[in-house]
């Protein structure tokens, strides 16, 4: 089973999601790898979800 990210639960095995934090996807982590604020992870996943 794929590890996954301790912010939002995506398996970091999937290509492209691996950020540069050992336990954060890309998407919760900004360039240096420390976690963004909640709010901006929680409407970054929104919005990708209204992409479907």
């Amino acid at each position: 089973m794929d590890k996954l990210c301790y912010s939002c639960g995506v398996p970091l095995g999937i290509p492209g999601f691996k950020g540069p934090a050992e336990d954060y996807c890309k998407h919760c982590t900004d360039e240096n790898g420390s976690l963004k604020p909640r709010e901006e992870v929680r409407n970054g996943i929104a919005e990708w979800l209204r992409t479907w």
